[in-house]
């Protein structure tokens, strides 16, 4: 069997489409158009992204593991249950 992820084969079967699309359909070739690099630096002049730092907020809160620890006190089922105690 053929290796289907090869270079060649994938070749061949671009190959197969373009004479299927071209020379079947008469579909018109697309001018290719040299990639614009400019895009790919990065302004230093340009702002930061708006908004909190990533790590400022979700899983990172000290508040949330504070309350999640006065909750647990509060509460021992729940404290049991966190822990696997609770059955």
């Amino acid at each position: 069997m053929r290796d289907l992820f090869s270079k060649e084969f994938q070749k061949e079967m671009d190959d197969f489409f373009d004479y299927i699309d071209y020379e079947v359909l008469g579909k018109t070739k697309p001018k290719e158009e040299p990639y614009d690099h400019s895009i790919d630096t990065i302004d230093p002049d340009e702002p930061d992204i708006p908004g909190p730092p990533y790590d400022s907020y979700g899983y990172n809160d000290e508040d949330e593991d504070d309350f999640l620890d006065k909750y647990c006190e509060e509460h021992p089922d729940f404290n049991d249950a966190m822990n696997g105690l609770y059955k």
